[in-house]
Parts: structure tokens; C-alpha cells; sequence
């Protein structure tokens, strides 16, 4: 069998199958979506997209969120296993990205983060998910109120950030107060 970089060779019961995982280096986004091959207890092997669809909670309906059931990482995003762990192609996607491209197939590379509009990480309903970049994830965070910085209504000194001692900057908030506070400094 032929090996080129794109394909590693996983050997099941004695009988090799080829699977096609991404060569170390390129993104998770590079990553072919192919059926995986896999193995459960039961010797029944399976696909990608079954294990895929056996780890989320379709029952609610198809417009709520869809919880993903398995292992969940420190930010709450579920996570399944692709590639083999004997030659160490294996690596962890994102539950709520494979979904995304199960349903729709591979982001632009306009666009090449999934989104949640519900802003619910464990989240695998692709109705809920959207193709952006991390600028437009950032924007969504702060219009519905969820970024850090945007909570905040003082700065480090206790200045309030209203409209007359606020100018924003390339993107930031500027205390006028502090700011005067240190071109005095500077002046003397």
C-alpha cells in the first residue's frame, strides 16, 4: 500500500486501513474529512460521523442547543479523537467544528473559525454555528456584553468610562484623566 504524506496507515485486526489525517504542521482546519475507521468493544468498526452523532443529545429538538456528551475540555468545548494513536497521528477536533463540517463541509479560508451564536461551547447544533474569523468573534463577544474589557465602567485608577473623560484609541478605551495625570508628569 502506498503511503504518501496525507495518509497514514491504521492496522485493525490485521487488515490495514488507510485513513487520511493531516501531516504534522498544517492546521486542523486542513484536515480532510474522511470516514475514520474505528473500533468499539463490541469489534463493530465505525465511522467518524457515528461516533460523531453517538456523543451529542439530539432529544430536545432541532432548534435548541445540542449538548455534546463526552469529553469536554478546560473551556467546556467537546472534543473527539481522529487519527491512530499507533503510528501518533492521533490528535483532538472540536466537537462543535466537526459538526460544522459534517453539515456544511469545510469553512471558507476567508473564515476559518466555527462560531456559536448561542454561546454555549459544548454546543454541536449546526444551526447554531457559523464560519468567522477571530475578529468577528471578538466583536460578537463584546455586542453581547461577554468580553472582558467591556464590563468593565472604571479604569485601573477609578476614572469612570463615560463620554466625557473616554476617546477610544485603535480599538481601546483611554481615560482623558490618567492621560492628562501623565503629560503633566512628563512636562515638569
Amino acid at each position: 500500500m502506498r503511503v504518501d504524506n496525507l495518509t497514514r496507515v491504521w492496522y485493525n485486526s490485521g487488515a490495514a486501513t488507510a485513513l487520511t489525517v493531516p501531516p504534522r504542521g498544517l492546521e486542523r482546519s486542513d484536515l480532510p474529512m474522511h470516514p475514520q475507521s474505528t473500533t468499539s468493544r463490541d469489534k463493530k468498526p465505525r465511522t467518524l460521523e457515528e461516533r460523531f452523532h453517538s456523543g451529542v443529545d439530539r432529544s430536545s429538538g432541532p432548534d435548541v442547543c445540542w449538548p455534546w456528551m463526552r469529553a469536554v475540555n478546560r473551556q467546556g468545548y467537546g472534543e473527539i479523537s481522529v487519527g491512530s494513536r499507533t503510528d501518533g497521528s492521533r490528535t483532538l477536533l472540536r466537537a462543535h467544528v466537526l459538526a460544522y463540517r459534517l453539515a456544511f463541509g469545510d469553512p471558507p479560508p476567508d473564515k476559518p473559525c466555527i462560531l456559536h451564536s448561542c454561546d454555549n461551547p459544548p454546543c454541536c447544533n449546526p444551526r447554531h454555528l457559523w464560519a468567522g474569523t477571530k475578529a468577528d468573534n471578538i466583536r460578537d463577544s463584546v455586542r453581547k456584553g461577554r468580553h472582558r474589557n467591556s464590563k468593565r465602567t472604571h479604569c485601573p485608577a477609578g476614572h469612570p468610562y463615560d463620554e466625557s473623560n473616554t476617546y477610544v484609541y485603535r480599538g481601546q478605551r483611554i481615560c482623558k484623566a490618567c492621560r492628562r495625570k501623565r503629560r503633566r508628569r512628563l512636562d515638569c
